[in-house]
């Protein structure tokens, strides 16, 4: 975070991990029984975002109180496994499932929408351009995937046969 503060994800824990850049001291948040986090970031809004693929949902945990609140998939998805997120510039929190996901919530209002990835399994990490739009790299599909943000659909870029990305980084300049 800006000011130090590290989070970490264990996936084995069910829990989110804070160290204070300060003191040194490790806290360990629950995330709830069935919790299997296995990515953080940090939102625009100083909270911990965490893709729990155990809950099937996206958490948030609030960097004050330590508050959880989650977003399950709606149940008709079935297991995303999920992997990675990103904010775009816009705030809107994406997110990339292995199973043959990915997703937007809209933190502001709550909605949650899900989409059946081209190829099926494979989405893993993902990234958002400075102008907003938002790629993912498809670790079984051998291809980046980008994003219309209006509809969810994904334009496929092949990177051939052979390929078989595990995250995507966007430099300054798109």
């Amino acid at each position: 975070t800006p000011n130090g503060t590290v989070y970490y994800a264990s996936l084995a824990g069910s829990y989110l991990g804070r160290i204070d850049a300060a003191s040194g001291k490790v806290e360990e948040i629950p995330l709830g029984p069935s919790s299997a986090p296995h990515g953080v970031i940090v939102g625009p809004d100083g909270a911990a975002w965490i893709t729990d693929s155990g809950q099937n949902a996206i958490v948030r945990v609030d960097p004050k109180t330590r508050a959880v609140k989650s977003w399950p998939l709606p149940a008709d998805t079935g297991y995303a496994n999920l992997n990675t997120a990103i904010f775009d510039k816009a705030g809107i929190h994406w997110f990339t499932g292995q199973s043959g996901y990915h997703g937007r919530l809209d933190p502001k209002t709550g909605d949650l929408k899900v989409f059946e990835s081209p190829k099926g399994r494979g989405p893993y990490g993902i990234h958002a351009t400075p102008n907003g739009t938002v790629y993912y790299a498809s670790l079984a599909g051998s291809y980046l995937g980008r994003i219309d943000a209006a509809s969810g659909k994904v334009e496929e870029i092949p990177l051939g046969p052979s390929s078989a990305p595990h995250g995507v980084i966007v430099g300054p300049d798109g």
